[in-house]
């Protein structure tokens, strides 16, 4: 089976999904599901929602297991070149801010399965986070 991500642009890439990923999505995508209806993606268009399963997903095929809302801050700091701070993606995601500082922290280490920690954002001397080497 092949997924296609289209942007609005309707520039796209395909991720091809082999019989032994179906565990591993339906996994990410009930859990995202099963938080569909909380206050963190009651607002989400269901194409947010679909890229935000399929960012899961791309994460936990690399072998980094990050949580909804992780993956929801990763999402918008990838649509925010210029960065955003704490309290920004805090008013924009509708979640405390200081459990986005600590959402985000985490993602300035967070380990792989194999035990290597790597780095998905950084913040700069303003405040500003950022995605990396996503």
């Amino acid at each position: 089976m092949q997924l296609v991500v289209r942007t609005p642009g309707g520039k796209g890439a395909s991720i091809a999904i082999r019989d032994d990923d179906f565990p591993l999505l339906r996994e990410v995508a009930t859990t995202v599901a099963s938080l569909a209806g909380g206050t963190l993606f009651h607002a989400w268009a269901p194409a947010a929602i679909a890229s935000l399963v399929v960012l899961l997903y791309t994460f936990r095929k690399n072998g980094i297991h990050l949580s909804p809302m992780q993956g929801a801050l990763v999402r918008e700091l990838k649509r925010q070149p210029g960065g955003l701070t704490a309290d920004d993606a805090a008013q924009l995601l509708d979640i405390s801010p200081n459990d986005v500082s600590k959402e985000l922290q985490t993602l300035q280490a967070i380990p792989r399965h194999d035990g290597v920690v790597v780095s998905i954002a950084s913040v700069d001397k303003d405040g500003r986070w950022r995605v990396i080497a996503v």
